[in-house]
């Protein structure tokens, strides 16, 4: 529970390694417009193709030699009439994709995703 302004800096500064630590955060939009269109599918999409893939992890753990990436459901991500939505953040580079349809997935986690 967070009772104290020193509870929520810590709070807020464990959040912000849990977010530097990954390699790359896959951000499906999960806002009204965008479950309308599907996006549900998507996410589920995103979480098979990296279980799936030799040597990137989803565990919120440390990892050696993987890459950690990060499939996160969002609030709106503000354009609902261009959804389903993807944000690919991957250091300090963001993708926003527009109209993501599950056929889109894969294409999407070979680039940018597992690019270097």
């Amino acid at each position: 529970m967070i009772d104290s302004k020193e509870a929520l800096l810590n709070a807020r500064t464990a959040a912000q390694q849990e977010l530097a630590s990954y390699d790359c955060r896959i951000l499906v939009c999960s806002g009204t417009g965008c479950i309308a269109t599907g996006s549900e599918k998507i996410y589920e999409k995103f979480v098979e193709i990296c279980r799936d893939h030799p040597g990137v992890t989803l565990e919120f753990a440390p990892h050696d030699g993987e890459k950690k990436t990060g499939v996160k459901k969002t609030g709106c991500q503000g354009v609902c009439e261009l959804g389903p939505l993807v944000r690919i953040q991957k250091g300090g580079k963001v993708v926003q994709y527009t109209k993501v349809q599950v056929d889109d997935c894969q294409e999407i986690f070979q680039s940018p995703v597992l690019a270097d």
